[in-house]
């Protein structure tokens, strides 16, 4: 018999009845694997095994779960209550429902105290900041110098009260200006920005201290 009549006469006739049936390797003979519903995937189930339809593909058993690469085969992330989100644990590693932190909105809150001058780089907010805005006043709490500026890396500006808050003024050139006298303040402006923070660079005229809060968004 040629190979063509048995497929047509033999296996397509006493087997295969149905479209969307398959031919396997029983364990004598050929066998039916019947065609099953819509959605249905087909698990191989190891060697000297026929494979199976299953819905549950990867362990799924739950309207949500999810199905990702595991090591070897797919495995199961689970559903989880509502209002968690998906997370990028990196290559490598499954990811993981939790509930979003502040730094996953891209939102930072940050302070910091400066009395020398220089580049004062900030990082660890764990994005690439668009903005931060700046909360300052002065190291000395008897002296009522305070400002609220921002700064993107190239447009700069700030209010400030200065002279034990006897003068106000605003700038473009600053985030920050906490002005004692003429002799003595400091001013900065960010300087830099990169995937995980900012650099601000201070500058130091006399002797002054800086006391800053700082929200930095992405």
């Amino acid at each position: 018999m040629k190979i063509k009549q048995i497929i047509t006469d033999y296996i397509m006739k006493s087997i295969l009845t149905t479209e969307g049936d398959m031919v396997v390797r029983g364990a004598t003979e050929p066998q039916k694997l019947t065609a099953p519903v819509i959605g249905y995937w087909l698990q191989g189930l190891g060697a000297g095994v026929k494979p199976a339809w299953t819905a549950n593909l990867g362990g799924v058993t739950t309207k949500g779960d999810l199905i990702v690469r595991g090591t070897t085969i797919c495995q199961k992330i689970t559903a989880v209550a509502v209002g968690q989100v998906l997370k990028s644990a990196g290559v490598g590693a499954h990811p993981a429902w939790g509930k979003p932190s502040i730094s996953d909105l891209g939102f930072f809150i940050g302070a910091f105290t400066r009395s020398i001058d220089g580049d004062y780089p900030i990082t660890g907010l764990g994005f690439l900041p668009k903005v931060i805005l700046f909360f300052t006043v002065d190291g000395d709490s008897s002296l009522q110098n305070f400002a609220w500026g921002f700064d993107d890396g190239t447009t700069h500006g700030c209010m400030y009260l200065y002279d034990d808050m006897t003068v106000s003024t605003t700038t473009e050139a600053y985030c920050f200006h906490i002005r004692r006298d003429a002799g003595n303040y400091m001013r900065g402006v960010v300087s830099a920005i990169g995937a995980d923070g900012f650099t601000l660079t201070c500058t130091l005229v006399g002797a002054t201290i800086v006391k800053v809060n700082y929200l930095a968004i992405g």
